[in-house]
């Protein structure tokens, strides 16, 4: 984590200073399981009028009222923003969003990274896209390409519903009984 997750983490814990190292650890835990459930990692892609896209990437977790807190620290220790996504309406609580990109998320992600589980594939492109993103001031064609890739990628990563079906049973009978025999 940087300086100001360590600041933040460590008076805000009631542990010695030799152990804000662990607090940052187990926090960075915590963070990556709520990543994990609640987040939603995106390559954005703007087109201007030259013709010249350019990207860049958010990382957005959004909670209810009920959240808010973990929402609150993790813009305390990250950066980001914090807003309001949808108010609350006659069946529902109102939902809280927190969004980072680039350097702020890129710092998230690193911390990260060691405990995700479902998002540890977005992340790994995400933590490539930011290398990307610091070798030039400026995006070249080729750097284009890769990130478009790279958006994709992300795009297939994050597609709902079952990724592979399961083979009808009459090839998973003949694929058991190679091993078998």
């Amino acid at each position: 984590m940087s300086s100001k997750n360590s600041n933040h983490l460590s008076s805000s814990s009631k542990t010695s200073q030799a152990s804000s190292p662990q607090v940052e650890e187990i926090f960075a835990a915590y963070a990556a399981g709520i990543d994990d459930g609640e987040g939603c990692v995106h390559i954005t892609k703007k087109s201007p009028s030259n013709g010249k896209p350019t990207y860049s990437m958010l990382v957005e977790i959004g909670m209810s009222e009920n959240g808010l807190p973990i929402l609150q620290a993790l813009h305390r220790a990250y950066g980001g923003i914090l807003f309001p996504a949808r108010p609350a309406t006659s069946t529902q609580k109102p939902i809280h969003t927190w969004r980072t990109c680039a350097d702020e998320a890129n710092i998230f992600l690193q911390s990260i990274r060691p405990y995700l589980i479902i998002k540890a594939a977005q992340a790994d492109v995400l933590l490539k896209f930011q290398q990307l993103r610091r070798a030039s001031h400026y995006w070249t064609a080729e750097m284009r390409e890769q990130a478009e890739m790279m958006k994709q990628e992300i795009h297939r990563l994050n597609r709902r519903g079952p990724r592979q079906k399961d083979p009808p049973p009459s090839i998973q009978k003949r694929e058991i009984a190679r091993f078998v025999d």
